[in-house]
């Protein structure tokens, strides 16, 4: 007993039919998705994921360029702040060696007027070396900031 194929068709009607071709339809559709996954994978990789990888290479460059710039402002303001602090501290030391030479010379102790005496000390208080100075304690000193031109916090001798 031999069937034909055409003959079952004909048995089991046109829903066996396209029962068969749906799936069909459905395995070629899985297939078809599955080939365009694997093709998206293979372009990405291929073309898509070096110029990614050059992108974040680039941006690490830049990021590790604009990193040693901070770092070389930050070594040349902490070099000029010590110049400028061996610079101040030469000032100071040269007032001082003034201030002892003055003070030592002939003639030195002799009454002078009070306004001398006065702007005299004036400007020799407002020198951070004298800032510990007993005879410049009495001297009125303004508040911090006040834009006297002097940081020592004590009086601008000019007014």
């Amino acid at each position: 007993m031999s069937i034909e194929l055409s003959n079952v068709t004909a048995l089991a009607g046109p829903q066996a039919w396209l029962a068969g071709k749906g799936v069909q339809l459905a395995l070629r559709l899985v297939a078809l998705v599955a080939a365009l996954l694997l093709l998206w994978f293979v372009v990405d990789r291929l073309f898509i994921a070096p110029g990614r990888h050059k992108a974040e290479v680039a941006q690490l460059g830049t990021e590790i360029k604009a990193s040693q710039a901070v770092t070389e402002t930050a070594k040349d303001a902490t070099a000029t702040g010590a110049e400028i602090q061996i610079v101040r501290d030469r000032i100071e030391r040269i007032t001082r060696e003034n201030t002892v030479r003055i003070m030592a010379a002939p003639g030195a102790s002799a009454a002078v007027t009070p306004e001398f005496d006065a702007a005299w000390l004036a400007a020799i208080c407002v020198r951070d070396a004298n800032q510990h100075d007993p005879s410049c304690d009495a001297m009125p000193r303004p508040a911090a900031g006040d834009g006297d031109g002097a940081d020592t916090g004590r009086a601008d001798p000019a007014g």
